[in-house]
């Protein structure tokens, strides 16, 4: 499945919210701070050296957020207030953004950022390698603000639409028995990761983890003799086992 995505350049407004240098002990602390929208710049994610990651029965794969600029973020809003927010930070801070491309199909915005910022308007996910071998090891991961998880065998959803009903919303299209994808309210990727990781606790499901795009080749790359950048991602081990979904490929075309 291929979808337009347009690739733009920083040709935005200037500057208006200083942007103060890192120092060592300031990595993972808020550097500087837009009430607007209520927008919190970091010069590391602050999630860096929190355990991260999903879970394979008893076994926890790690996920380790990029510690080095540029940032390849994923931002995605669910409301035009949270459109609003991405586009003021966009227009806000260009010296801080290196490559921007809009998936609108997807309500999304990739970005490569010099700083990490987050706000309570929108769900951002930082860029994460894998400890797992193969299946997207050693390769780039962004997180999606979605759970997907299989029940026990006998056990009802009901449990959890009730339970995280503040939080999750259920898809209406089920793919497979007892597989369930839901959609969250989380606002960060480790809060995502969290939220699955609690769940897959649980008596009465089987696994639990988060949608993801993995294994992609990074979108900030020169673009070829015909103008044009492709990305490729696919889902983790077990959706593919689950959903039968192989690739996906974004075609990003330029202005």
């Amino acid at each position: 499945m291929k979808k337009s995505i347009t690739l733009w350049m920083s040709t935005l407004l200037a500057l208006t919210v200083s942007m103060s240098s890192c120092s060592d002990d300031e990595e993972e602390r808020v550097t500087s701070y837009d009430a607007t929208y209520q927008v919190s710049f970091y010069c590391q994610d602050p999630g860096l050296n929190m355990k991260q990651g999903r879970w394979i029965g008893n076994e926890f794969i790690e996920y380790t957020p990029q510690s080095e600029p540029p940032y390849h973020l994923l931002v995605r809003w669910s409301d035009e207030k949270g459109k609003q927010a991405i586009d003021y930070i966009l227009e806000r801070n260009p010296d801080q953004i290196v490559n921007i491309a809009e998936i609108s199909d997807n309500n999304e915005y990739r970005i490569s950022s010099k700083v990490y910022f987050e706000s309570p308007y929108f769900f951002v996910s930082s860029s994460y390698n894998s400890s797992e071998k193969g299946w997207g090891g050693g390769y780039s991961i962004l997180i999606l603000p979605q759970i997907i998880l299989k029940m026990k065998e006998g056990k009802s959803i009901e449990a959890i639409t009730r339970e995280y009903a503040h939080t999750l919303t259920l898809q209406e299209e089920q793919t497979m028995k007892d597989v369930f994808i839901f959609d969250s309210n989380v606002r960060t990727s480790r809060e995502a990761l969290q939220l699955a990781s609690d769940i897959h606790q649980r008596d009465d499901v089987e696994w639990a983890e988060t949608n993801n795009y993995s294994a992609y080749s990074e979108c900030f790359v020169e673009k070829d003799r015909n103008g044009s950048i492709t990305a490729q991602g696919t889902f983790t081990r077990r959706q593919t086992e689950y959903f039968q979904i192989s690739t996906e490929y974004f075609q990003i075309s330029t202005e």
